[in-house]
């Protein structure tokens, strides 16, 4: 008989990380407004930044470049400038900004200011140097926008990203769990026969996995900083060092107490993730998988592994369309093309590793020039109705009916309206 792993909490001890949780938040937000305060002094602001993405817009026929620039000591902003300003994205800018107007809950998201650029610095980001390299493999544009965003969490043109929304696969590249599984198993996989050797002759006592595990964690978070902390990243990587946690003291690991606890943690260390859009659908993602997985775990693993695609889709449907308002007849095949990516991500790793990133290119741009996006909308109100059952079907395993019920309503409709 197989033992059952207890979960972390139980009943006070949950209450008692709450607790703990809210003074670490209370610690964060203090320090946060330490820096609006500082930065917010005077009405204009002298700040260095990186611009982290340039593109342009068009309003009342005038054409014009928007800038998006992460602050060296924290925040996100956007400004706008001249459509003659050259390409400066991956560059550190030396700022003179408009804070008069900014109030601390914009200061914890992405705000405007008016701004003029005192001073470029001569460094660019390797980031981006990294993304441009990655682009000369590929002949199109398009593939290597969507490469470099795989990789390195790159920008994507706002067509592409409409474009990849209406075959529902924009989930694909923004780069989360799965991805940090594939590099953690690469790590683990080269790590592994050089620290037995040492083990064997050296250490022989010493927790083998244990240490794999610390050494792949130092790589992993090597990986998280080079991409700037990324909302969706940043949630795997700390559900998965909270994981190997657990299943090293011998606790249940796959729970959505698990998730919970990472997200409060989160939430309460770096305050801005509460309103980072792309973390939020992470959790949610990961959320209907567990769902999933509490209701349905004792299915065979072929018919699990085939469930839980579709299972997710249609959970996260009403989600994307409610966000982007865009779907095609060709949205269901995200199903196929999801599992798909189990194998496509690790070859096109290697590919590239080996300077073939191409070779696929041919079946992709065949892939992303099916069909055409087309507008439709969800009302809000139908995701926090599903939401409100998803959470009652955790303990009541009934709710399953009218929240299946809803999902598979949305997909009809959907479905009816672009055919």
């Amino acid at each position: 008989m197989k033992l059952e792993r207890p979960e972390l909490f139980d009943g006070r001890d949950l209450l008692l990380f709450f607790l703990f949780a809210s003074l670490i938040a209370f610690f964060s937000l203090t320090f946060e407004y330490y820096r609006f305060t500082k930065l917010t002094l005077f009405d204009d602001a002298i700040v260095d930044a990186e611009v982290v993405q340039q593109y342009s817009k068009q309003k009342e026929g005038k054409a014009y470049q928007v800038l998006k620039l992460r602050m060296d000591k924290g925040g996100v902003f956007y400004t706008t400038g001249s459509n003659a300003i050259r390409d400066l994205q991956g560059y550190r800018l030396e700022m003179l900004i408009q804070t008069g107007r900014i109030t601390f809950i914009d200061y914890l998201q992405n705000f405007f200011v008016y701004s003029k650029i005192i001073g470029i610095y001569p460094e660019r980001s390797v980031r981006v140097t990294l993304s441009e390299e990655i682009a000369q493999i590929h002949a199109s544009l398009v593939t290597g926008e969507i490469f470099g965003a795989l990789f390195v969490a790159s920008p994507m043109d706002q067509g592409l990203r409409e474009r990849l929304s209406a075959l529902g696969i924009s989930h694909l590249l923004a780069i989360s769990g799965f991805h940090l599984g594939v590099l953690s198993f690469l790590a683990f996989w080269i790590f592994y026969p050089f620290y037995k050797r040492v083990q064997h002759c050296c250490m022989p006592y010493r927790h083998g996995n244990r240490d794999l595990f610390i050494m792949v964690g130092v790589v992993l978070f090597g990986y998280l900083l080079f991409l700037d902390f990324v909302p969706s990243l940043v949630r795997a990587f700390t559900m998965m060092m909270v994981g190997f946690v657990l299943y090293d003291r011998g606790l249940r690991v796959i729970s959505i107490q698990t998730l919970l606890i990472s997200v409060i943690l989160l939430i309460a260390c770096w305050p801005r993730l509460f309103f980072a859009l792309g973390f939020w659908l992470s959790v949610s993602g990961v959320f209907f998988i567990l769902l999933f997985l509490e209701h349905f775990s004792h299915w065979q693993k072929r018919w699990q592994f085939i469930g839980i695609h579709i299972w997710v889709y249609l959970m996260m449907l009403p989600v994307s369309l409610a966000l982007f308002e865009t779907f095609s007849i060709y949205h269901p095949l995200s199903i196929i093309w999801t599992m798909l990516f189990i194998l496509f991500y690790p070859l096109e790793l290697f590919l590239h590793l080996v300077g073939a990133g191409a070779w696929l290119d041919t079946g992709l741009l065949q892939i992303l020039n099916l069909g055409t996006a087309q507008k439709l909308s969800l009302a809000w109100y139908v995701v926090v109705i599903q939401f409100i059952a998803a959470v009652a079907a955790i303990r009541y395993k009934k709710m399953l009916i009218p929240l299946l019920g809803i999902v598979f309503a949305v997909f009809i409709h959907a479905v009816y309206e672009v055919a």
